[in-house]
């Protein structure tokens, strides 16, 4: 029983720093990802047989200060669609009314039938769909309008819409937004947001348990990802205490090589990489455990005969067994 409990803690004591080695952490999380209209143009009462959508630099909906109806259609191409999202919006970005006034109310509805913008009209442009929605401008601020159009994507590879004001809505104003053509930040562009759910995270392939490198050489640090992940930290821990950060901005292409600065005096067995996602720190995974600055001690050459140094201790190991149980058998015949 002496024997048995010695070695239980021998063994607790050796896998006792292994069980606090960081672990790959992996995220579950909402990502998003947009599609530019491919298309946009605008149709007013006051030209209703000219095209000007190719004219037109910015969107405009409502009813302007010359006393013209105005109009704008886009149309997206859902080639970035993914397969699990779990919301989809349209969102525009708009300016600020024409002028201060009431509350602008404007319609976003669905348009099924085909359309181009370099020869939409007023009085060509399609018919009116499904309603899908309103804007509700009730302040002279810019900023970005979105409307949930879940509800109407699925099964569909392409989305049309108009915004306009319904005459019930009428008030003397309206609201100029960014085209797919004049928008300075992406934010800003005309664009179908979807929201899906995907798993990050990271696997580093080197160095592994089987590594040792030293100061002053060059090795490659690899690892991979899933996940939409743009740029990562990579980070060199002893357990789970940091010890430098070797790049703090890197794009995810799956490799970095790093050459082991001497000032940092590095000399162990536990040493662990680390990489994370540069945009979000829970998202990292950890190497196996491997070695800095270790030299591989050659018994054969420190230890003169080693061969036969091993064989005379095997010897002596199984002489002593023999005895022990010589000595257990006697000891149970007396007995009986």
């Amino acid at each position: 029983m002496k024997t048995r409990s010695i070695l239980l803690l021998c063994t607790i004591f050796l896998l006792t720093p292994l069980m606090f080695i960081p672990s790959i952490h992996a995220v579950n999380r909402e990502i998003t990802v947009s599609g530019i209209a491919e298309q946009d143009a605008i149709t007013s009462s006051g030209t209703p047989d000219i095209p000007i959508g190719s004219m037109q630099d910015n969107l405009e909906a409502g009813y302007n200060i010359v006393g013209n109806y105005l109009e704008s259609y886009l149309y997206f191409n859902f080639t970035n669609k993914p397969t699990n999202y779990s919301k989809v919006e349209l969102s525009l970005h708009f300016w600020g009314k024409d002028f201060p006034g009431p509350e602008l109310n404007l319609t976003i509805c669905l348009i099924e039938e085909s359309w181009d913008e370099q020869t939409i009209t007023w009085n060509n442009a399609p018919s009116k769909g499904q309603v899908l929605g309103y804007y509700i401008y009730n302040n002279d601020a810019p900023g970005v309008y979105k409307l949930d159009i879940s509800s109407v994507v699925d099964g569909i590879a392409n989305l049309s819409v108009c915004v306009y004001m319904e005459m019930d809505n009428f008030v003397e104003n309206s609201a100029p937004f960014y085209s797919s053509e004049d928008y300075l930040m992406q934010e800003q562009a005309p664009q179908i947001i979807w929201t899906y759910i995907e798993d990050a995270t990271f696997t580093v392939i080197k160095p592994d348990s089987l590594s040792e490198w030293s100061d002053s050489d060059t090795f490659s640090i690899t690892w991979l990802s899933q996940g939409q992940i743009e740029h990562v930290r990579i980070e060199l821990f002893e357990g789970s205490t940091p010890i430098t950060n070797i790049s703090s901005y890197q794009p995810n292409d799956g490799i970095y090589n790093w050459t082991i600065p001497s000032y940092l005096n590095l000399s162990g067995t536990n040493y662990l990489i680390k990489i994370s996602d540069y945009y979000d720190p829970a998202v990292y995974g950890f190497s196996e455990p491997f070695s800095i600055n270790i030299e591989t001690i050659n018994l054969q050459i420190l230890i003169p005969g080693y061969p036969m140094f091993l064989l005379f201790g095997f010897i002596i190991f199984s002489g002593l067994s023999i005895s022990f149980t010589l000595k257990r058998k006697r000891k149970i015949e007396i007995l009986s």
